[in-house]
C-alpha cells in the first residue's frame, strides 16, 4: 500500500474526488485519491448532507435489478478497488455512462463505479 502524504492546504475538496476506504478513528479516513490509497484527517473531506438524495447532475434516477448489492468501485474496471457493498432499496443516480459496461453513480452517500448490468434499465 502507497501512502499518500496531503498538504494543509489542498484542492483535494473540489477535485480530484475522494473515495472514503474506511474511517480508522475519529480522526482520519482511510481514502483513495487519484489512483493512491492513503489516510486523511476528517478536517478535509467535505461531507455529503443528504445520503439519499444527489445534488449535482445526473442523467436519471434508478435502483438495482437485483436483491444483492454490487460493490461500487473507485474506476471502471473489475480490477478497481472496492469502495463498499451497494445497499439494496436505496436510489441511484446514474452521473455518466463511462462505456457500456460501467456507469458513475451516486448511491447513499459515495460517488464511485457499478457495471450497469445491476442497474434497472431507466
Amino acid at each position: 500500500m502507497k501512502l499518500i502524504n496531503i498538504p494543509i492546504q489542498t484542492e483535494f475538496i473540489l477535485h480530484p474526488p475522494i473515495f472514503v476506504i474506511e474511517k480508522t478513528d475519529n480522526i482520519f479516513y482511510k481514502v483513495y485519491v487519484d489512483g493512491n490509497i492513503g489516510y486523511m484527517s476528517s478536517a478535509y473531506l467535505k461531507k455529503q448532507l443528504s445520503n439519499d438524495k444527489y445534488t449535482g447532475n445526473y442523467l436519471y434516477q434508478t435502483s438495482l435489478k437485483y436483491s444483492s448489492g454490487p460493490p461500487l468501485r473507485t474506476a471502471p474496471s473489475l480490477d478497481a478497488i472496492k469502495i463498499k457493498k451497494c445497499p439494496v432499496n436505496k436510489p441511484i443516480f446514474v452521473i455518466e455512462k463511462t462505456d457500456g459496461i460501467f456507469y458513475k453513480v451516486y448511491v447513499e452517500g459515495t460517488v464511485g463505479y457499478m457495471s450497469s448490468s445491476y442497474l434497472k434499465r431507466q
